[in-house]
Order: structure tokens, then sequence, then C-alpha cells
């Protein structure tokens, strides 16, 4: 037992050492050089190594991989001369070769594997050849020393951590074939002060130049359109950011501890055209209206503003990350974008005094948990374009009492209304055929409403929920939905009707014409929402 709790405390502090010291090497800790034999053979290739501690590759195809064994040459060579007519430099080859200082590479080689190069801490300079499609993970990791790299490739994806702990890095230049730098790719290169990324670049991974403490500027290609989490986190001397007008998605701590983000005044700062977090302290009931023409909205953006009391997101934002305004216990009201076409998950949790939400027109998805515990939301209108509700959508929104489920949407999924003990009515389509048996969890005074028949009635049935058909007889003027109450669904209802977005049978025709004037026009859903809001207490009738 003591044996163990000591490896649990190595362990620990092993994870804090590191989480400490982001630019640590990461390499092995025994980087002693060592003699091997003197020739033999790696994979289809055979070797030999000299007095001078010059090896050679040579042959047709390719050579061995190591990983974590020990190459039979050792770690001591000084020159590496790899032959015309190999074509793959096998995983972990050269790896902590701590005095290797020349390497010269063949125009038939194509591929590069992983760690091939890593914690050779003598190398300061190499070139790519042009025929090489791909490189591994970790090739150049450790390379302490190394300051010039020309990738003459043909490689379209840079691996994760390729470059990454190059500390005396300072020229790189990057291939027109490169579309991805993956994550951790250049961490903690602290020489770094420019690189000039390819235009054909799309993607840049999270944590791809953290802690490059020296990088002045970066620009960011046109056909890039997201800047993933920690992209930039640590890069204090990081001044001037190009991003261009494609990206609609950046992610948390993109550029954390920047230079640019600490000039930033306080308020909502934008990078490009993404609202990428608010700086400062927030006046108490501040009311944001998001740029037009912004497209995207970074996670936690707004997270815990307690103070934010309403927001309006314009229809250009197509994208809303995780948590964007989770916490923000005093946001009252919010205007959604109709274009949404990503959204993350619990965007709007533990807004508690949320009340009113109005989605734009041509919205799709209600993302994971999105108002999760919004216990002040009383009614909701859901767009028909709506097609999916995602779980846990309205979990504990105690306080929500009715809502009709838009005629595009297939699935009620998990939890997506558990918890809301005063909902009495939901009206769901025909179109549903999935919903799981914890989607109304605690949903204890419950009725569904749907056609006769219908998935609907089924899950009904089994659940021991009240069903009720939709377009049976009712008396009660005003009561579209025939729930028992004169709400704003009702007044939705109608007004769909009016611009030809639903049917009404002749029944709700009769409720719906409250005036008695022989139409059903704006008129009737104007008093019909005047009802639900308390400003008149009967309908008038048409002498």
């Amino acid at each position: 037992m003591k044996n163990k709790i000591l490896s649990i405390i190595s362990i620990i502090t092993f994870v804090i050492g590191v989480a400490a010291l982001p630019c640590q090497a990461m390499a092995a800790e025994d980087n002693a050089s060592s003699i091997g034999k003197s020739s033999g053979t790696t994979g289809s290739c055979t070797w030999s190594l000299d007095d001078n501690g010059v090896l050679t590759i040579s042959g047709e195809g390719s050579m061995g991989s190591y990983q974590q064994d020990h190459a039979p040459w050792g770690t001591g060579i000084k020159k590496l001369i790899v032959e015309e007519g190999v074509t793959y430099l096998g995983s972990d080859a050269f790896e902590n070769c701590s005095d290797l200082t020349s390497i010269t590479l063949p125009e038939s080689l194509t591929q590069i594997g992983s760690g091939v190069f890593r914690n050779c801490t003598a190398l300061h300079s190499i070139t790519i050849p042009k025929n090489v499609t791909k490189m591994g993970s970790f090739v150049f990791s450790d390379c302490i020393s190394l300051t010039n790299v020309d990738v003459l490739g043909n490689i379209k994806s840079l691996f994760p951590y390729t470059f990454a702990y190059c500390q005396s890095l300072k020229n790189v230049k990057l291939p027109d074939s490169l579309t991805l730098i993956n994550h951790n790719a250049f961490k903690c290169c602290t020489g770094l002060t420019e690189l000039k990324i390819p235009d054909s670049v799309t993607t840049i991974n999270k944590m791809a130049f953290m802690e490059c403490e020296s990088l002045a500027s970066i620009n960011i290609p046109d056909n890039a359109t997201e800047i993933k989490e920690s992209t930039f986190y640590g890069c204090k001397s990081l001044e001037t950011i190009e991003i261009p007008d494609n990206v609609s998605v950046v992610e948390r701590d993109a550029f954390t501890n920047t230079a640019w983000y600490n000039n930033q005044p306080d308020g909502v700062v934008y990078a490009g055209k993404v609202v990428y977090k608010y700086k400062g302290e927030m006046p108490e009931n501040t009311s944001i209206e998001i740029k037009d023409g912004t497209k995207g909205i970074t996670t936690g953006a707004f997270e815990y503003r307690k103070n934010l009391k309403s927001v309006t997101i314009p229809n250009s934002v197509i994208y809303i990350g995780s948590n964007a305004f989770r916490g923000c216990t005093n946001l009252i009201s919010v205007k959604l974008s109709g274009n949404l076409t990503t959204i993350g998950q619990w965007v709007f949790y533990e807004c508690k005094n949320l009340k009113n939400v109005v989605f734009g027109d041509g919205a799709t998805t209600i993302g994971y948990g999105e108002f999760s515990g919004c216990s002040g939301l009383e009614n909701i209108t859901l767009p028909d374009t709506l097609t999916e509700i995602r779980s846990d959508a309205f979990y504990n929104c105690k306080s929500l009492k009715s809502i009709i489920i838009p005629n595009e949407v297939k699935i009620i999924n998990a939890y997506t209304f558990s918890g809301c003990e005063n909902m009495s009515s939901i009206t769901i389509p025909e179109s549903v055929y999935k919903i799981d048996y914890d989607a109304f969890d605690r949903c204890d005074n419950l009725t569904i409403y749907g056609v006769k028949g219908s998935y609907a009635e089924t899950f009904a049935n089994n659940n021991n929920i009240p069903f009720k058909e939709i377009g049976s007889e009712n008396n009660t003027v005003g009561d579209l939905s025939n729930d028992g109450s004169i709400d704003v669904q009702d007044a939705l209802l109608v007004q769909k009707f009016i611009v030809n977005k639903a049917t009404l049978t002749n029944n709700q025709k009769e409720l719906a014409d409250v005036n008695n004037d022989g139409f059903v026009d704006v008129i009737d859903a104007v008093m019909i929402q005047k009802y639900a809001a308390g400003k008149i207490t009967e309908f008038t009738k048409v002498a």
C-alpha cells in the first residue's frame, strides 16, 4: 500500500511539474551518446557506421522503425547520409542523437516517420526534400539548437508536436501544399519571431503556437475558417494579428496572454468577425447588441457575466460556442440569429432569470443543454424551421408551462424537458417518430397533445401520460391548442395560419375568430396575444 501511495504521489508531482513548466522539454532524461554496431540491415535497406561517427543508409525502399527500441547504430552518430533510393525514414530512428550536426536526405525520400530526429540537440538546420509528402508527429521535437528549417516537400499536414520545444527556431519556410497545422506543432518555440503561414492552410489546430513568447506578428490565411482553442495562448509579444473575414469560429483562450488581447480596450472584444470575449468589469444592467456582420461568438465569451441583462444577436451569426452565456443569472431576454448552423453545449445554462427568447427565422437546432437550468423561462416559441432539439435542452426549466414542437422535428432526445415540473402541455407533431423514455422525467402535470394514432399518442399511453387529440372539439374561444389555457402559443398559431405556414381545423378557425367578424386575421392574433399578456380580460366582439 505504501509503495502504491508513493507511486500516486510521484504521478501527481510529475503532472504538477509539467503544468507549471509548459515549455520544459519533453525528451527522455538519459541522453548519453552511445555507439552501437558498425553495419547491418534496417528494413529493406542497409546501414554502415564509420569510426568518425558518419552513418550511411543505403538501398531501395523503407528503412526500419524502432519506436521505443534503440536503433542498432546507437545515439553517438555525428553525421547522417541517406542515399538515393531510400523512400522512408523509420520512426524514432535517430532520436536522442545529441551529437548529430549534419543531415543529408535524398530526393527519393517520400515519408519521414514520427520522432525521427527528436531531441537531436546539436542539429542547427535541415532541408526537407521536395518529394516528401508526409512527416509524422514529434519529428523535430526538442531539437533545442535547430534554427533553420526549409520544407520543400509536398506535405499537406504538419502533425502534432512537429517542431515543439525547438527553442532556437527562427526561420521556417512552409510549403504551399500545406492545409493543416496540427495541435502543438510549434508549441514553445520561444525564439520564433515571425512565420509566414501559406495561403493554402485552412485549419490551425489547438495550441499550435502556444507559448511562442517572441512571436510578434502572424497572418491567418484567407482560406482559414477556424482558430482553435489556445492556438496563440501565451504568445506574450504577439501584437499584430491579421484575421480574415472567413473566420467564423475562434475558440476559448485562442489569444489569452497575448499583447494583442492585453492592448484591447474594455468591453466586447472582436477578433475579426468573431466576438472573442468581454474584457474588464461589466456595468450593471448591461444590454449588448452584437455588431451586424459578426459571424461567431467564442466559447465562454460572456460566461458568468452577472450584470448582462439582454443581448441581441444578428442574423449574420452562424456559430455560437459552448457556454457562451453560461451563468449570466440576470440575463432576461435574448434575440437569436436565424442563420445559426452550429451551436455549442450549455450556451445559456443557469441563466435563471431568462424569460424571453426570440428565434430568428431559419434557426434549425437547439443545442445540447442550451437552456438547461433557465428556471425563469415560462414560454418559448420555437421556429418552424427547427429540425433538432438536443438532449437536456430545457432541463430543469421549472417555470416552462407549454410548448409546441415544430413539424420538422423527428426526435425528442433524453432529458430534453426533464424537471419541467410546471409544464402542463406539449404539442407533438406526426413527424416525431422517437421520444426517449426520460425526455419528460419529473413532468408530473404534463398532457401531450398530438394527432390520433401518432407515435406521440403511443408514447403517452405507454408512459401513463394524459393524451389529447389535436383538433378535437373545444369550446374555449382563443384556445386553439386545446390545452386549457389561452397563451402565446395560440397567438403564434393564428399568425402562422395568416401567412400560410399552418393549417387550422374548422373548429380551430371558429376559436381563432375571437372578435366574431367572420375572418381569422391579424386583429384576432393581436387580441389573443394581449389576452395572454394580461392586457385584456375578454375579447371584444364585432356588433
